[in-house]
């Protein structure tokens, strides 16, 4: 469930969104995307590496995502 972005005081993050290739498969390139998210960013959010994320879709406008609830 997506909280109500409207409570949230907004701090503009800039991230690069790539493309990787991933594999092959039957000859075709398989690719993967990778958001990168700058380390201070990262920190101020307390997130760590393994953490669970999860994405939303926002009225195909935007892409909100958060720390997954760990309960």
């Amino acid at each position: 469930m997506v909280p109500h972005l409207n409570r949230f005081n907004t701090i503009l993050l800039i991230m690069q969104l790539q493309k990787q290739k991933a594999r092959e498969y039957k000859g075709k390139p398989i690719y993967k995307y990778t958001i990168v998210v700058p380390p201070q960013d990262i920190k101020e959010l307390g997130w760590k590496e393994g953490n669970e994320l999860e994405g939303t879709i926002i009225k195909n406008k935007g892409y909100f995502l958060s720390k997954k609830d760990s309960s």
